[in-house]
């Protein structure tokens, strides 16, 4: 699905749900008269908890209960909050309860008045998941593809924890696909990329930099052999929903490709070690291109300046990589800020 046809839906979103409100207000407590008060001075107490330029989020603490409310100015011209109505409502639909463990349930919204209430979590930062915590995401990832939603940005960053269950922290970054004709939101125009690898591969640079600090590097490969096959276990799911629903015969061999990729690390730690170790060569190869062109560098680029240096595959791309490095030392240099 193309710019041009989301556009489409939503006009069509905009005219059929000029006023919503979703789930059983009544249970939680709540009423519409409630949520309209959002922001004024009606009693309701509100936390601000993440302030954002064009909407922001409150924590609601009514009738002993907590509940995130994000609010946007001017919802009809809003495209950011129209965008997440849009997914929100599409979430409602979805039949998964997989996919309601990962995404925080919605209460009510409602388009005109510009709120979104949804209940609130507890939640920690995504730390290392076990197989079974691996498998639970991918294959809740797996059921939004399959109900055709796609998220465009998910790393460990979008992702958390409550008690064993994984929390999706950022809906509206998911947009809708159809996972038998397109390789993402984008049709088959973008990188071949599939939302579990989207989100793997940000896990995994975090997993090869272990291996540089950790002191059990076999650990840390376990852990990453572990991953993989939980994703295998998905990926071969998606393959056969795909061949059984007649899906495009492109996205079936890129799915095989896929799959043929996941194994190269179902091996033994020798060979895993190597693949990590061209997988960072050809990461800092390519981070070259922005950070080298910078007015400054920073530290950490000199740092994969010399890792390009002494592991350089020949003696000409070694040459061109100490080349960089000189340019590199003649401007300022920054060290990378800490988060």
């Amino acid at each position: 699905m193309n710019a041009k046809e989301r556009n489409i839906m939503y006009q069509e979103f905009i005219q059929a749900h000029r006023n919503l409100t979703f789930g059983d207000l009544d249970s939680r407590g709540m009423s519409v008269a409630d949520l309209r008060a959002i922001g004024g001075p009606h009693g309701i107490e509100i936390e601000a908890i993440v302030p954002r330029a064009a909407h922001s989020v409150f924590l609601i603490k009514h009738h002993g209960h907590l509940y995130e409310v994000r609010l946007s100015a001017s919802p009809p011209s809003d495209h950011p909050f129209l965008h997440e109505c849009m997914m929100r409502h599409h979430l409602t639909h979805v039949p998964s309860t997989k996919v309601q463990q990962l995404v925080p349930t919605l209460v009510a919204m409602d388009f005109q008045a510009g709120y979104i209430v949804s209940e609130h979590r507890e939640v920690q930062p995504l730390g290392l998941p076990t197989f079974s915590m691996y498998e639970t995401l991918f294959h809740a990832l797996w059921d939004l593809e399959r109900s055709q939603l796609f998220s465009t940005v998910l790393s460990p960053r979008t992702l958390a924890i409550q008690g064993t269950t994984i929390v999706m922290t950022d809906v509206a970054q998911l947009v809708p696909f159809d996972p038998l004709k397109d390789y993402n939101d984008q049709g088959l125009s973008l990188p071949q990329l599939h939302m579990v690898e989207r989100f793997e591969k940000q896990f995994l640079i975090d997993a090869w930099a272990a291996l540089e600090t950790s002191d059990s590097v076999a650990a840390v490969i376990e852990n990453i052999k572990i991953e993989k096959a939980a994703m295998l276990i998905v990926y071969l799911n998606k393959l056969r929903y795909v061949q059984t629903q007649a899906g495009s015969v492109t996205i079936t061999a890129w799915m095989n490709g896929l799959i043929d990729e996941v194994k190269k690390y179902l091996v033994g730690p020798d060979e895993l070690w190597q693949e990590y170790m061209t997988n960072r060569y050809r990461g800092y190869v390519k981070d070259m291109v922005d950070e080298l062109d910078q007015p400054a560098i920073l530290s950490t680029t000199l740092q994969k300046l010399d890792f390009l240096i002494q592991y350089a595959q020949n003696e000409e791309a070694k040459e061109r990589y100490l080349k960089f490095k000189n340019d590199a030392l003649q401007k300022p240099i920054l060290e990378e800020p800490h988060e």
